[in-house]
């Protein structure tokens, strides 16, 4: 579904709710099917460039296409352009753009002196995906909670509409399948009660995924320093923490080694984090 969508528009949003998986879906997902091969197309080989707007969403635009910000906003997509088609074996090469947690830009445009930088940046990143001088595909990430700040910008609303994918929320075999198929990747097994004791920890909610992906991470630990002999097991899981409490545990383990100052600065660390809603 993500290739037909890209391969029509070059342009894809790939979007849902806070760790239900965006970002693992394009470089585990479709990443690995470009390289393979399944976009439609006369060229196989491709140009992957990765970035997320943070602080200065235009300089690090630049960075990757090795410019300067002055160039670019000079030149433009055209400049981008230009410069894909001068590299070594560009008649043979597409490019690939990822703008991950594109919900930054957001953020970054709330402050007047930079909304008009925000406009540029996803202009530019328009044109790329409609001119057709050189394959260009750009594919984002964003949590679905910020849709509607795309408004503002010029022809954003209208480029998701055509080229959106709602992350959908997995099956429990899908997620058994996330369970188990890493096990298997490395040649070993898991006991059915294990996994069942998992689904039934981390339930259905989507954003439990990296939740579930931690406790699993340190029961193969808890596994590997057991002696790795048969398969991971209920008793690795529970030494673990399991996905109730191994985040947690580890929180704590951190914080333990902490001086007071240690401990401030964590404190001011997460508190610049956290987003409040003010209540009316």
């Amino acid at each position: 579904e993500l290739l037909d969508r890209l391969h029509g528009a070059h342009f894809l949003a790939v979007v849902g709710s806070s760790g239900c998986g965006k970002s693992s879906l394009i470089r585990a997902g479709l990443i690995p099917a470009l390289k393979g091969g399944f976009l439609v197309g006369d060229r196989d080989q491709w140009a992957d460039i990765t970035m997320t707007p943070g602080k200065s969403p235009l300089t690090r635009l630049a960075h990757e296409f090795a410019i300067t910000e002055t160039e670019l906003r000079e030149g433009g997509a055209p400049l981008l352009v230009k410069t894909l088609r001068e590299q070594p074996e560009a008649s043979e090469r597409n490019c690939f753009l990822l703008i991950d947690q594109f919900e930054e830009l957001f953020r970054f445009a709330l402050s007047d002196e930079h909304r008009e930088d925000a406009a540029d940046f996803v202009s530019i990143v328009l044109r790329l995906a409609e001119q057709r001088d050189f394959p260009v595909f750009v594919a984002l990430t964003m949590r679905s909670d910020f849709l509607g700040d795309c408004d503002p910008f010029y022809g954003l609303p209208e480029a998701f509409n055509r080229g959106q994918y709602l992350v959908p929320r997995l099956s429990r075999g899908q997620r058994r399948e996330a369970i188990e198929g890493p096990v298997q990747l490395f040649k070993q097994t898991i006991t059915a009660r294990l996994v069942d004791r998992v689904l039934n920890d981390v339930g259905d909610e989507p954003d439990q995924l990296p939740v579930m992906e931690h406790a699993l991470m340190r029961t193969w630990e808890n596994w590997q320093a057991a002696g790795s002999s048969g398969p991971l097991d209920m008793v690795h899981y529970v030494a673990a923490g399991t996905a109730l409490d191994a985040l947690s545990r580890d929180a704590e383990s951190a914080m333990d080694g902490m001086s007071e100052g240690e401990r401030a600065v964590t404190a001011t660390l997460f508190k610049a984090l956290t987003d409040t809603d003010a209540i009316i």
